[in-house]
């Protein structure tokens, strides 16, 4: 479903003419994450990091995460909830 959102939603908005640059501009911050998780978790397990440690590194930033989802989307939830009785 994301997928076919990021794909369309731009185009919707923007019309078709700059399409591209802000398909790009979209997908960046994803892929550098994705190139930058393993590279540091290899940098961090090499540097002498416990592996336990790491576990709650990616504990931490996944509740950090879900907490920015959660305040980011609270009140769009409240709204349809409301609606909804």
């Amino acid at each position: 479903m994301l997928t076919i959102v990021r794909g369309t939603v731009p185009q919707a908005l923007f019309g078709r003419r700059h399409y591209g640059a802000i398909a790009g501009a979209m997908a960046g911050p994803s892929l550098l994450a994705r190139v930058a998780g393993p590279l540091l978790t290899a940098l961090l397990l090499g540097a002498g990091t416990p592996p336990l440690a790491l576990l709650g590194l990616f504990l931490g930033l996944s509740l950090l995460s879900l907490a920015g989802f959660l305040a980011a989307t609270w009140p769009a939830a409240r709204v349809a909830l409301s609606d909804a009785r």
